[in-house]
């Protein structure tokens, strides 16, 4: 910044550019909203010192616009109160060339009261505002700033209907303010602010809930009749394929529970709720930046899916980032401590995978409420690392910056500090957190952008079909029924029904290929999860990719393509996958092939290739030993590993380079052994680091070139004397320690943090120091 122009910021395939050139967002979270304004210098200014490139912040509504007299007023500037001179806040970021992502909500979660909306934009407070509604037509609530009768916790108050009218104008008149008074006038390249986001993990941080959650609001209502107008085109054809006799669009009622559908048509009613929750988040994030019009780019942070049941396929049918346009996939995480839990560290993955873009908000220090792992550093970097490996375009530390001084107007029920162990704690000091978080910055900024130019072998991927989602979303992945207490929900997995459907739509008399039977309820993510367990135990990379939307050439890429079959696929994806064997692609279909299309009327193009396609049955799939079965096949491992787990190989596609990521497990010893082929020849490599931690490798030729290795984990007390060989080249540390190496010319960057005694001798590549 300074005197020199930077160039138009652009997004593309999830990378941000700047300049032309591919930036890796390193990034940490400051509420400058919850610390005094004096201490913003000091704290932009250590946290520069790490190595960060990037502020992330939000801006709170309610901490913004205030009611005084009965009158309401905006304050950005500190008339009211200095810390909320945000403006200066983004000035001191400029300074000190520090680039800033804008978070303007409206909600915005962050423990705030009300997750940041001002009081005066709940319905209990404006009853022109109607409130989001659950299956029930219970108000979806959320912690208000009031104390519930237990005198310690928030009283829950309802959320307003996000498409309601009157909502809406308050939120645009919020958005226009932000956008008059910070977003235009700090603006990359004169300003700091160069990506906005919109919402927060969603609508209102809620992005996992399954379809029945909300909203059921008169306002999203009469969007989902004009969504349903839009997809069917005229009543008559939605009638004929629901079965249905309706006049108006006005009549249609959407589904609240699960019922034993009793014929095929039945399932569409539950599709097309769980297909407009996707199409319902898509239009509030149109509304968003229609209030908010920039020329940068924005972004949103999805929350990761939620554990079974219901959990991934729920997921998949609300997010669904290849049907939005003009915002780009970020995401987050709080779901548990992906290190300790495997189901954690896999549904990570699905979101990670989902789509390509950065880690917008990664836990660094938030125990409560979401446990004392997050006292340790070791627990934050695996999360951290886990994120790269699995294709972030950058990380952020939330938050890098403790704070504790903040009133009761903008929160009064979470405990001070906040979070409880920052980087940089609330009085200032710089942590052993913050020393590993400069490490990776440091490597980061040294061959962030080499990174982002290389791509991981991926041999196979996982082909989702949503539809099969939308309906798998309402039903357990399991046989067990779900109890009341669980959900409000009874289902089951086998279904009978009277008749498949008409083979002709044209003639309703048809009979012609109506059957009677049973079917078995589509499901999508359970099968997706055992797809990524059984890879990951073998060390082979993966895509995920949307069968409906990804292009021909982006499915060719991979030599195995697998997907959970089921009855039913549209004329367009059968085709797809048709065309995709013709390339010369192995199709995988677990379990049964099409044979009717999405309005379930005969529909064989897949069925027709039924000798080229394997059919795997579901015993096979799900017995453990899947992995070895595509080996067996000639699926491609790119590289062995044997010892702690997980391992990523990184290639670049113009030179000798590779970069590994290891993840090591919490029981065993730490030490992997990892081979595998390169440019230049095979490579054998041996890595040793503390049992819950991790390491990256920059490997040029046959040697290490750089290395972030962690010998210390202070949550697990497990410390070891690091060391990484790559053939004949090897970097080691004689004691306990966290170490970071990196080449220079002929010589060596090295750094030592957290060691357990006194001096450390580290031994590189021909030298020893």
């Amino acid at each position: 910044m300074g005197e020199e122009r930077m160039a138009k910021v652009e997004i593309k395939d999830g990378v941000v550019y700047l300049e032309g050139k591919p930036f890796y967002l390193s990034s940490a979270d400051y509420p400058y909203f919850r610390d005094e304004a004096e201490n913003w210098d000091d704290r932009l200014e250590k946290l520069k010192n790490c190595g960060l490139k990037v502020i992330t912040c939000y801006f709170p509504w309610r901490h913004h616009e205030l009611v005084i007299d009965g009158k309401r007023r905006f304050d950005f500037v500190g008339e009211t109160q200095d810390n909320r001179n945000v403006i200066r806040f983004l000035q001191l970021c400029q300074e000190k060339r520090l680039l800033v992502i804008a978070k303007p909500g409206p909600f915005i979660h962050a423990e705030t009261n009300y997750g940041g909306l001002p009081d005066f934009v709940c319905p209990l407070s404006n009853s022109k505002i109607e409130a989001m509604l659950n299956h029930r037509g219970e108000p979806v609530t959320w912690p208000g700033s009031e104390c519930s009768e237990d005198g310690r916790s928030a009283k829950p108050w309802p959320l307003p209907a996000p498409l309601d009218p009157v909502f809406l104008k308050e939120v645009e008149h919020w958005l226009g303010a932000v956008r008059e008074e910070i977003i235009t006038p700090l603006s990359y390249p004169e300003g700091p602010i160069f990506l906005v986001q919109l919402g927060n993990e969603g609508i209102y941080s809620n992005a996992q809930r399954p379809p029945w959650e909300y909203d059921y609001s008169n306002s999203s209502l009469q969007y989902f009749r004009q969504c349903l107008r839009e997809d069917y085109k005229s009543i008559s054809k939605y009638n004929r394929l629901h079965g249905t006799t309706y006049s108006a669009w006005q009549e249609i009622e959407p589904v609240r529970e699960w019922k034993q559908p009793g014929k095929m048509e039945d399932l569409l009613a539950y599709m097309d709720w769980s297909s407009y929750q996707w199409k319902y988040m898509r239009e509030i994030y149109r509304l968003y930046s229609s209030f908010l019009p920039t020329e940068l780019p924005y972004v949103v942070n999805l929350n990761p899916p939620v554990a079974e049941p219901f959990g991934i396929d729920a997921w998949l049918s609300r997010v669904n980032p290849d049907e939005w346009p003009d915002v780009h996939y970020g995401f987050t995480n709080w779901i548990g401590v992906a290190s300790e839990d495997p189901s954690v560290l896999e549904r990570y993955l699905v979101l990670a995978k989902r789509s390509r873009g950065a880690n917008l908000e990664e836990n660094w220090g938030l125990t409560r409420p979401y446990g004392h792992p997050y006292r340790f550093a070791t627990v934050c970097y695996f999360q951290t690392l886990l994120a790269i490996a699995a294709g972030a375009t950058g990380y952020n530390a939330y938050t890098g910056v403790g704070t504790s001084l903040w009133n009761d107007h903008l929160d009064r029920f979470q405990e001070k500090p906040y979070p409880s162990h920052a980087p940089i704690d609330d009085s200032g000091e710089v942590t052993p957190k913050a020393q590993i978080m400069s490490f990776l910055n440091e490597f980061l900024e040294n061959y962030g952008s080499e990174f982002l130019e290389t791509e991981p072998p991926k041999p196979i991927a996982w082909g989702v079909y949503l539809p099969y989602a939308y309906i798998g979303a309402w039903v357990s992945g399991g046989e067990k029924h779900i109890s009341q207490e669980d959900t409000g929900l009874l289902i089951t997995q086998e279904c009978t029904f009277d008749r498949e459907v008409r083979a002709s739509e044209s003639d309703e008399s048809d009979r012609e290929g109506w059957t009677t039977g049973s079917f078995t309820i589509p499901k999508c993510g359970p099968a997706l999860q055992n797809f990524q367990r059984q890879l990951l135990s073998l060390n082979i990379d993966y895509g995920i990719e949307n069968l409906q939307t990804a292009p021909l050439d982006a499915l060719t890429k991979y030599p195995f393509l697998i997907l959970q079959g089921e009855f039913f696929m549209d004329r367009e994806t059968q085709e797809k996958l048709c065309a995709y064997m013709d390339g010369g692609g192995k199709l995988i279909i677990i379990e049964e092939l099409p044979h009717l299309d999405e309005e379930f009327r005969k529909c064989t193009i897949l069925k027709q290739r039924e000798e080229e396609i394997l059919v795997v049955p579901e015993e096979l799939f799900c017995g453990g030993n899947f992995g070895d079965f595509l080996i067996e096949l000639g699926l491609q491992r790119p590289l062995v590993a044997e010892g702690a787990k997980q391992v990523w190989l990184y290639e670049h596609p113009g030179k000798d380079v590779q970069y590994l990521f290891i993840l090591a497990r919490n029981e065993g010893t730490g030490v992997t052994n990892i081979s595998y082929d390169g440019p230049g020849g095979s490579k054998k490599v041996k890595v040793q680091i503390a049992v819950g931690s991790g390491a990256i490798l920059r490997i040029e030729g046959a040697r290490i070139s750089a290395a972030l290795l962690k010998g210390v984990n202070d949550f697990k007390e497990n410390y070891v004397s690091s060391f990484c060989q790559v053939n004949d080249s090897e970097i080691s540390a004689d004691i306990p320690c966290d170490l970071l190496v990196i080449q220079k010319g002929d010589s060596y960057k090295v750094k030592v943090a957290n060691a357990t005694e006194g001096e450390v001798r580290v031994q590189f590549p021909d030298r020893e120091g």
